[in-house]
């Protein structure tokens, strides 16, 4: 019988105040700096906010979530499509993630399910603002998933104010959540507050815009289009616009180059199919 994601806090020697980043109490309802206190929901569920409102002061934002969350709830009613989706997108990526070790941060990583294609031994987190990736239905791919059934390390937040103290972590892990956050540049400060100097972010884009090279070379290739529709709309962007998903926000690489300055180092740059992957080191 299907069951919901189990979860459970994450190590407390991890967590910090999202407003203040000064350590939690060993209970976590409380901060030790400013005071801010953090009740326990009625779902068990740990949600460190930097304010009292279920989602950013945004209309644009809860908008879009809400697109994206009705958007997985009908993929997730096709479990063929789904397991079919995920190998192939978390798949492409299996050299990439088999480095990955130590403490790791899946920023936006929802249900967990991106612990199958991690080594054994690395010590898993996730921040997410949405619960909908707990439900039964994600549970009952646990059969193709098997960590899905595993006590998940989860926290309710924003990657905006991640509720970590500085240094803690080894990889932070973004897949795609950039393309859904209120604002990115502030969401990869935070991510370079949180790692380690040395440690690394991979970080993983949708909606990019290509450059002509990566197109007719093949290194770009999106399944909605030929190869000659690419290249046209490509031709047509700079009066049109790229395309984007309507869930998502426009993410550029000069907006990322601009905000990694004193912060990262590109140590890797790829697209996967129709994804733009980059490995950021942090200095």
């Amino acid at each position: 019988m299907p069951v919901r994601i189990p979860i459970r806090p994450p190590d407390h020697r991890l967590l910090a105040c999202p407003r203040c980043h000064s350590p939690l109490a060993e209970d976590l309802t409380r901060c030790v700096g400013c005071g801010r206190r953090f009740p326990w929901t009625g779902d068990g569920v740990l949600t460190l906010r930097p304010d009292d409102q279920a989602a950013p002061v945004e209309d644009g934002w809860v908008i879009r979530q809400q697109l994206m969350e009705r958007e997985y709830q009908d993929f997730v009613e096709d479990p063929g499509h789904v397991v079919r989706a995920y190998e192939h997108d978390f798949g492409g990526f299996r050299e990439w993630l088999s480095t990955c070790q130590g403490e790791l941060l899946d920023v936006g990583g929802g249900n967990g399910l991106l612990r199958h294609y991690l080594p054994a031994g690395a010590r898993y987190t996730v921040l997410d603002p949405s619960l909908t990736w707990l439900g039964e239905d994600w549970g009952a791919l646990s059969g193709t998933f098997p960590c899905l059934a595993e006590p998940l390390p989860f926290v309710r937040g924003f990657a905006e104010a991640l509720p970590f103290r500085r240094h803690v972590f080894e990889w932070v892990l973004s897949f795609w959540s950039l393309n859904h956050v209120l604002a990115p540049e502030r969401a990869l400060e935070e991510m370079h507050r949180v790692l380690r100097p040395g440690g690394r972010a991979l970080v993983v884009l949708d909606d990019m815009r290509p450059d002509l090279l990566a197109v007719w070379q093949r290194r770009y290739q999106d399944h909605r289009w030929t190869r000659g529709e690419t290249l046209w709309r490509l031709a047509m962007s700079p009066m049109v616009g790229w395309p984007l998903k309507p869930d998502h926000v426009r993410v550029d690489e000069d907006t990322l180059e601009r905000v990694s300055i004193g912060r990262f180092r590109l140590t890797r740059r790829e697209w996967k199919g129709s994804y733009l992957a980059l490995e950021l080191e942090s200095i």
